[in-house]
């Protein structure tokens, strides 16, 4: 295993090498991965999509996304994947000189790394929503080669991006990368195919938050049981980051694990609050003012501090937060459409 690690910092090495002689295109790898945040799912791609598409497949956008990385999470605590931005020093690996790779602002995530969540969580909304991006197109044109050329081909493009800037900043190895986009494609065409949760209620959407807070707890408390140390990554973040500032609670299992309850909870409360889904009105000029103002009321909810001691109460700040979400955006959509 040492060797595939070795190799994928060389990848990384490679890619820095080229970034560098390519002028902005560091800055472009780096945008890559913030645009591979699951975050972005939560809180662009799901009000973007329901408003201005379907509010059902908006919906089954945000399910995706919580199931997604929530398995991550769950892969994660068992597979125990190394970062590259710790791995090169704590191996040992280099003896006489550590390669010449820089760290960046968004490289210090704190979770184990196998497989990847940005390209997990990104993958599996893509297959859940790019097929009904592309029978929208072809209504449009009517051409089945042309709707897929303007709907897949961005897609894919993403992909390889997001994939690519993991590799680049130190995040993943390779082929921590790669099982992120095979196991998420999998996951997207499986919920896709299933049409998993449609039709539940407030009480169905409760449980499964409640869910899928014990379930991952329970197998917390396994391992730990076992004696495993599941708070390994988190220390060798906090030791081996460039800076400090750049080690953020917000990317930690627990932290995940409350933005997935939080969310599912809040989408239970916001269809028992505003009622079933309903043919959109209006034109396109209303939809698209409605999707600006969405989004600037999740920038606001987004930018509220979060205190993080005590710890307790930080993670409670992510759940209630993350319910809130759907309410805000369902709440704008039923008011002005």
């Amino acid at each position: 295993m040492e060797a595939v690690y070795g190799h994928g910092v060389r990848c990384a090495a490679v890619l820095q090498k080229l970034a560098k002689v390519g002028g902005g295109l560091e800055h472009g790898l780096v945008f890559a991965s913030h645009l591979g945040d699951p975050r972005v799912s939560f809180q662009v791609v799901f009000p973007v999509v329901l408003v201005l598409f379907s509010p059902t497949l908006g919906h089954a956008v945000l399910r995706c996304a919580i199931i997604s990385e929530w398995l991550n999470l769950v892969f994660k605590w068992f597979l125990f994947g190394e970062r590259p931005y710790w791995w090169i020093f704590e191996s040992g690996f280099y003896s006489y000189k550590d390669p010449e790779v820089q760290q960046f602002s968004v490289t210090c995530e704190t979770g184990p790394g196998s497989p990847s969540g940005h390209c997990m969580v990104t993958a599996a909304v893509m297959w859940v929503m790019v097929p009904s991006l592309e029978n929208y197109v072809y209504k449009l044109c009517r051409s089945r080669w042309m709707a897929r050329t303007f709907t897949w081909g961005p897609a894919l493009l993403l992909l390889m991006a997001v994939g690519i800037s993991r590799v680049f900043i130190l995040a993943h190895f390779p082929h921590q990368v790669i099982a992120g986009l095979v196991t998420g494609t999998c996951l997207g065409w499986l919920l896709r195919r299933e049409k998993l949760t449609q039709g539940w209620g407030v009480r169905a959407y409760s449980i499964a938050s409640l869910s899928l807070i014990c379930i991952a707890l329970a197998f917390q408390y396994c391992l730990l049981a076992l004696g495993l140390d599941l708070h390994w990554s988190m220390r060798l973040a906090q030791h081996w980051c460039a800076r400090k500032e750049w080690v953020h609670l917000i990317t930690t299992p627990l932290s995940s694990l409350m933005r997935d309850s939080g969310a599912c909870c809040g989408l239970g409360l916001a269809q028992h609050m505003f009622g079933a889904l309903r043919p959109t009105r209006g034109g396109p000029l209303l939809h698209a003012a409605c999707a600006v103002l969405i989004l600037l009321a999740l920038h606001l909810l987004d930018s509220l501090k979060i205190p993080s001691d005590p710890l307790l109460l930080f993670y409670a700040f992510i759940f209630l937060k993350n319910t809130a979400l759907p309410m805000v955006v369902m709440g704008i959509f039923h008011f002005f459409i």
